[in-house]
């Protein structure tokens, strides 16, 4: 159930940063620039090309971010699975001992 979890919360990042990759517009953040600088044109100081590929390389890399640490708890909580159901097969004063020990 955690690595399930875990996927989602990786699926849920993926599909806002995506999202924000695809609707980033340079017309836009020129405009609200131009209106923070007191109506000066701005704009013609950034050039747009650059400023939409930083906002793509910014979201591509919280996704690499993502895959590796979401990503890498799905496959631990998932490797854990027979660690688990040993522990849930065991006998009762085993499971007590265990968790006597562990604290």
């Amino acid at each position: 159930m955690l690595s399930i979890n875990q996927l989602a919360f990786l699926a849920a990042i993926a599909i806002y940063c995506g999202i924000q990759i695809l609707s980033f517009s340079t017309n836009s953040l020129t405009k609200e620039l131009n209106s923070a600088a007191g109506g000066a044109d701005i704009g013609e100081l950034i050039d747009p090309n650059f400023i939409h590929r930083l906002n793509s390389w910014f979201y591509g890399i919280v996704i690499a971010v993502s895959i590796a640490s979401q990503g890498g708890l799905a496959w631990y909580y998932a490797r854990r699975q027979k660690y688990l159901d040993a522990f849930r097969a065991a006998e009762p004063w085993q499971r007590e001992l265990l968790q006597k020990v562990s604290v």
